[in-house]
């Protein structure tokens, strides 16, 4: 490509990019109370500016230089002329992300631009939960070649990516990351002080940020995922071992016979090992949440943690049903017809405490090594609150969790799990039970 049309080609890239920082810069200025009071705050500032700048035209001009108006509406359009520019110059600074130029040293550093030298544009950055979400102006490069340079951009912007996809057209592309100097420990040994005075809440392990901490009362379903030897029944046993040390009442199901337990969970909890058992069970725990329906409305309370806020002498226990692996519950193939009503039942009674048994304490643990519509039914899926997932393959992480993070946890690491808000945490390693 000739110099010439490189140039001309550079001109149209730039004033293409200021106009997309002035149209970021005015939405974020829209949807942002943050950055509207600093724009508030330029723009009282230039006001205060012209005001200074007028009094001073009128007040040093001579007496001669007045009886000149065109003189004087000349330096007075070039002081707001001047404003003009402060105020557009800011809605840009607001528009441009803070990586921006970081990204673009980075990009050129490894050759990653187009035809005419130009780098693809950072437009917007967000961060939630540790994880970055950057989305690029392509310039011209294809999205495969994102793809293909992901070890190159990992070490041109020191981050750990994650997921790379098109954006809302073919001219963008969002890249998940995370800070690459940020890194969690391999291993972290439970230690029964991390236990939670309050029994609505269970301590998972850590994050980037600090512990992660499930809420039953605002997340009370939960679905682990993942592959074998990922650290799925450690972090069960961990989890088992904070409700029963807050006095929650534990049924778990496990259909392999228990062989991942010893002895004493069976004096801890109230095992199940049949689907005959599972069915008896359910309909017990259906039976005690229509019981808690109508005993917390007789009492004008509104779930389980009010009941118990207001009657702290009778309060009203928890209660956990946890499955070290709930596949084989709803597996109907080749069944005869008596077998197969368990499972429809099994399957309609699960479905009504998914969808109403947080109000009445009555919480699901659910896992698997597989996460799709086959393994558990669509109307029980859809109300697991929280969606974790351990080591597994990309198929299977987006099935679990929406995202393929999962797929990038490193095979010797045990106990490391992403949610589908896309946070990773690495589990408490439990040796008990």
């Amino acid at each position: 490509m000739e110099k010439q049309e490189k140039e001309r080609i550079s001109a149209i890239n730039q004033l293409y990019l200021f106009a997309l920082r002035v149209k970021y810069g005015v939405c974020k200025i829209i949807k942002d109370k943050k950055f509207l009071v600093i724009y508030l705050a330029i723009l009282i500032i230039e006001l205060f500016l012209y005001k200074l700048g007028y009094n001073y035209i009128h007040n040093e001009i001579s007496p001669l230089e007045r009886t000149a108006p065109l003189l004087l509406d000349l330096e007075v359009f070039l002081l707001v002329l001047f404003l003009i520019i402060v105020n557009v110059f800011s809605i840009v600074c607001i528009g441009t992300p803070l990586h921006s130029f970081l990204h673009k040293r980075g990009f050129k550093k490894i050759g990653f631009v187009n035809s005419a030298r130009l780098t693809p544009i950072l437009l917007a950055q967000s961060k939630d939960n540790g994880v970055y979400h950057f989305e690029y102006y392509t310039n011209g490069l294809p999205f495969i070649k994102f793809k293909d340079s992901k070890e190159e951009l990992e070490a041109a912007l020191n981050l750990s990516i994650v997921d790379i996809y098109q954006g809302k057209d073919k001219t963008r592309v969002i890249i998940v990351a995370r800070n690459g100097s940020e890194q969690l420990p391999e291993m972290i040994l439970w230690n029964d002080e991390y236990i939670s005075s309050n029994p609505a809440q269970i301590v998972l392990g850590k994050t980037i940020g600090g512990f992660k901490v499930v809420d039953l009362d605002a997340t009370p379903h939960i679905q682990c995922g993942g592959s074998t030897g990922s650290g799925k029944t450690v972090l069960l046993k961990c989890v088992l071992h904070q409700l029963y040390e807050n006095d929650v009442d534990i049924y778990l199901c496990d259909f392999k016979g228990f062989v991942d337990f010893n002895n004493d969970t069976r004096n801890k909890y109230i095992c199940i090992e049949t689907k005959a058992d599972l069915l008896e069970t359910l309909q017990h725990l259906v039976k005690e949440m229509e019981h808690r329906k109508l005993l917390f409305s007789s009492v004008n309370c509104e779930n389980i943690s009010k009941y118990n806020a207001t009657f702290p002498n009778t309060p009203i226990k928890r209660i956990m049903l946890a499955s070290d692996e709930i596949a084989y519950a709803f597996q109907k193939k080749g069944l005869p017809k008596e077998e197969r009503e368990i499972v429809d039942a099994i399957e309609s009674n699960m479905t009504l405490l998914a969808q109403q048994g947080r109000f009445a304490g009555i919480n699901l643990w659910l896992s698997t090594q597989r996460g799709d519509a086959d393994t558990i039914p669509p109307q029980i899926r859809s109300n697991m609150t929280i969606r974790i997932c351990g080591r597994a393959s990309e198929i299977l992480s987006r099935v679990t969790v929406d995202n393929s993070l999962a797929s990038e946890i490193p095979i010797h690491i045990k106990g490391r799990f992403v949610e589908d808000t896309e946070e990773m945490f690495q589990a408490f390693y439990y040796e008990g039970d």
